[in-house]
């Protein structure tokens, strides 16, 4: 459980002069910030850590959103996780377009690849 914790953690940063996609186009440029790790750039199919990855399939459109739901597998060297569903979503705020992961229990805040 706690490595699930520290691939869900993520790092809360602004987005604000960073032009994004919207994740039914793949989720270009968004990346997911691990606790203790550097950064994995999101894709349709998932994203890799330093300690595993996770792999999505299914993926469904939200009706009248701009998000994706998944089902996810996630694993690494010795561990694997039970499957569970993960929504991807990108809000426009003030002309700041950013990104969300959400699972149940937990709601990451994506940040702009490359963003320092």
């Amino acid at each position: 459980m706690f490595r699930l914790l520290c691939v869900l953690i993520g790092v809360s940063l602004s987005t604000s002069s960073l032009a994004q996609t919207s994740v039914s186009d793949g989720f270009a440029g968004w990346c997911n910030i691990p606790a203790g790790g550097g950064p994995s750039e999101l894709t349709l199919q998932g994203y890799v850590t330093e300690e595993g990855g996770c792999s999505f399939s299914n993926p469904t459109q939200i009706r009248g959103m701009d998000a994706l739901l998944f089902d996810t597998t996630c694993s690494g060297d010795g561990w694997v996780l039970p499957d569970f569903r993960t929504m991807i979503s990108t809000v426009d705020e003030f002309d700041d377009k950013r990104a969300f992961m959400m699972t149940d229990g937990s709601v990451v805040e994506l940040m702009a690849c490359g963003f320092q």
